[in-house]
């Protein structure tokens, strides 16, 4: 069975991101073994810190790569993705072995998905996608799918995804079963 691992991008507990999450969750069903990279203790890049590898970077790399694949949820940060994602993907494409070139990351497949605003993410969505080919990753489309949340989201805390939400969440979940598959 295929490996699923989650990067999510919020750090909010009860974020509307996290929500998106467990909708694709459910959509991927038990077709995909499911997992969250937990990264929270990766300290910012330095390189006078890459070697030795830091522990929470060499776990942090581990989990990566015994995955197939990667799907990042993540929130619009002023029209980009949040600097702590940049962080863990900045460590990612770094040489997993000192004077070797190879990566973590480099030909890992990844999708990614975001809900917010009216934009739905989009800038989010084209500037993350542009970093993971950057960095050699395979991306299963050009930027992912974003969404709106509901007006009631903003005072409520909760998404409710629409039926047309949930078949797009659906669509791309089946899409990226077949990719990883491929």
């Amino acid at each position: 069975m295929k490996k699923v691992l989650f990067v999510q991008g919020s750090l909010r507990k009860l974020s509307f991101n996290r929500q998106l999450q467990k909708e694709i969750v459910a959509a991927l069903g038990d077709a995909v073994e499911i997992d969250e990279l937990a990264y929270d203790d990766v300290a910012p890049i330095n390189q006078d810190d890459e070697w030795p590898t830091p522990a929470s970077v060499a776990r942090v790399r581990a989990d990566v790569q015994a995955a197939d694949a990667i799907w990042i949820v993540s929130p619009q940060y002023n029209g980009s993705f949040p600097g702590h994602v940049k962080n863990l993907f900045d460590w990612l494409s770094r040489p997993v072995e000192q004077g070797k070139s190879a990566t973590a990351v480099k030909g890992k497949k990844v999708t990614v998905s975001g809900i917010g605003g009216r934009t739905q993410t989009a800038e989010m969505r084209a500037a993350l996608s542009t970093l993971l080919r950057f960095i050699g990753m395979d991306t299963m489309d050009e930027e992912g799918s974003g969404y709106a949340v509901n007006a009631s989201a903003w005072a409520s805390n909760v998404v409710e995804f629409s039926d047309e939400q949930q078949a797009s969440i659906k669509r791309q979940a089946e899409s990226f079963i077949a990719f990883i598959e491929a």
